[in-house]
This record gives structure tokens, sequence and C-alpha cells, in this order.
């Protein structure tokens, strides 16, 4: 059958055209063969194409690729014009204490485009060609306790500008911490309760996690320093309840943390003017919190800490129950 006919001209930010570019489906570069390449004018076609909004991508090797949508007709012709930026450069070291992590994978998403490289002996990396806007790159470190089964993951965003260079470097401590302690319910050891972490520092964010063992110990290692979020959670249909400690973990440190559930308390009430098709949802929340003008990143911290919700009946009651007794 007749397929869709995409042509146009790939330029640089200058209007020259480009010769020796492909154009690629989707939005990964070099991700298959390519549907078709730029003449010594700077022109392609590429046919054969699907009816419809289909993404292509202008790449070449001294530029930042681009990627539009172009919508198609079968039997018909789609003009497409392409212009590649010479891109941006992203780069940095990765570093415990002083000493340098060479053959560590660093991670980047930016503008659907995920790519990976390996640091050299210096603990370098570097991407280049990079699409101008906003990403983010991450690094799963392999802690030293344990055999390094659990890893310390750093996160960091940053803006890409075209002809310039971004550096991001990610610094580890020498001394993983460690948390560990015993779930109990009344004071009982529980063999069925989960332990969820989340660290925060200005390095990134760590998330981590574990399952209590037999007699209700768990042990989270190769931890970076930061502030904490311990969630803790019983396991076991109805019955399921949880806790959140939030602290402070230096570098190093070990530190001795133990749930107990105490007797299950229940939160009832009332919201007023619930319309119709309206759904509606209580959460609760650990301590006092105050809240006049939130920010996102805050409305996303308080959603960490929630301990549990629940729906608001049509008549405007709710219940919460498997709590702890406390302030909410």
């Amino acid at each position: 059958h007749m397929g869709a006919v995409v042509e146009g001209v790939v330029r640089d930010a200058a209007g020259n055209r480009v010769p020796g570019a492909s154009i690629y489906h989707g939005t990964q570069e070099r991700h298959g063969f390519p549907l078709a390449r730029t003449d010594a004018q700077g022109v392609f076609r590429a046919e054969g194409l699907d009816a419809g909004a289909i993404s292509l991508t202008a790449s070449h090797s001294n530029y930042a690729p681009e990627t539009r949508v172009v919508r198609t007709q079968r039997g018909a012709v789609t003009r497409a014009e392409f212009m590649l930026s010479s891109g941006g450069i992203l780069e940095g070291y990765v570093v415990t204490g002083r000493n340098p992590v060479s053959g560590q994978m660093v991670s980047l998403n930016i503008a659907d485009r995920n790519e990976n490289v390996v640091t050299d002996t210096n603990g370098f990396y570097r991407f280049d060609r990079l699409p101008a806007g906003e990403g983010t790159v991450f690094v799963n470190l392999r802690g030293k306790a344990s055999g390094g089964s659990q890893f310390m993951r750093a996160q960091r965003s940053f803006i890409v500008a075209d002809n310039r260079v971004t550096r991001v470097d990610f610094e580890f401590s020498e001394d993983d911490a460690i948390i560990e302690g015993v779930v109990t319910i009344e004071g009982v050891p529980t063999s069925y309760a989960h332990v969820a972490l989340t660290l925060v520092s200005s390095g990134g964010e760590q998330r981590t996690g574990a399952n209590v063992d037999a007699n209700g110990f768990y042990r989270l290692e190769n931890l970076m320093a930061g502030s904490a979020i311990l969630e803790i959670t019983t396991r076991g249909g109805s019955q399921r309840r949880s806790k959140t400690v939030a602290f402070e973990v230096q570098a190093g440190q070990r530190i001795r943390q133990d749930i107990d559930f105490g007797p299950e308390a229940i939160i009832t009430g009332t919201v007023r003017g619930v319309r119709q098709g309206e759904e509606v949802y209580v959460s609760v929340l650990p301590g006092v919190v105050e809240v006049e003008r939130p920010t996102l990143e805050y409305v996303q911290y308080l959603a960490a800490l929630v301990t549990a919700y629940a729906p608001v009946s049509p008549d405007g009651t709710f219940e919460v129950g498997n709590l702890e007794p406390g302030t909410y």
C-alpha cells in the first residue's frame, strides 16, 4: 500500500543547510535504521510512513538532535523543517571523599532523551550535543556494607544552554550511615512489616527499604547523610497500619530506630460543602502542620509524611482507622 511521505530541509542555527543528517522515527536518535538522510543540499525525503501524528528526530554528529511531531496522510507529502543547534554540554566528577570513582554509570534524561555514560579513571563524565532545556542526571553508587547489596542514589536537576558547559558533581561521603531497629506491635515483634526510607540532601535523593525478619529486625545500610523520612508499614490486609518518623542522618552515623505500634486509634468527622459528584479525601499527617501559602516542594514534602487517608462519604462523613495514638 502507499504510505505517507515527509520531505523537507535540515538547517543549522545560522540557516545553513546541513548535509549528512539522519532522520529517525521516534524521539531517540540512533535507535534503529534511519528513515532518510539529507543530501548535499540538506534535503531529505522519507517514504512509506504511517498516517497520523508521528515523531521524527533529525540527528547529526556535530549538533544536538531535534524532534518534531508531524501529521501525515496516506498518499500525501508533508513538509517538515528541522533546525539543529550546537547544543550544550553537561559534565562533572563522581568522587567518594577525595577519591575519584571510575567505571561508574551516570544516567541522564532531557527532552525525552535518555543516555548513559561511564566515568573515566579520574571519575569524570561528559554528555555533549544536549538540547537546551532542563533535565535530570543521577548516579546509583553501590555501597560498601554487606558486599554492596544496597545503593546510594543521588539525583540532580540541571539546565543546559546552547554553547554552554553545565557542571554537576556528585560527592559521596566515605562513611556510609546505618539505620537499624525492631518493629513491634504492642511490644511484640512482628515479622510482617516493611520499612521504606527516603533521604534528601543537597547532593540528591536516596530511596531504599527492607522487610523485617522473623524477629522484627531491619537494617538499612550504605546511606548518605541528609534529612530522613522513615515509613514503617505493617502488612495484613485490613489491619495495615503505618507510621512515619523524620530525623537527621550524619555521615558514618549508626542510628537505632525501634518502632512500636500501640493500640489502634480512629479519627471520625464530617466535611461540609461537598458537592454531588466530587471525590473528597481526608489525609492524616503526624504532628502539627501549619500551611499558609504552600509551594509545590512543600506540598510534595507533606505528601511523603501522610500516615493514612480515607474517602469522604456522600453524606460528608469520614473514618480513618489503623492509626497510632498521638497528635495529627
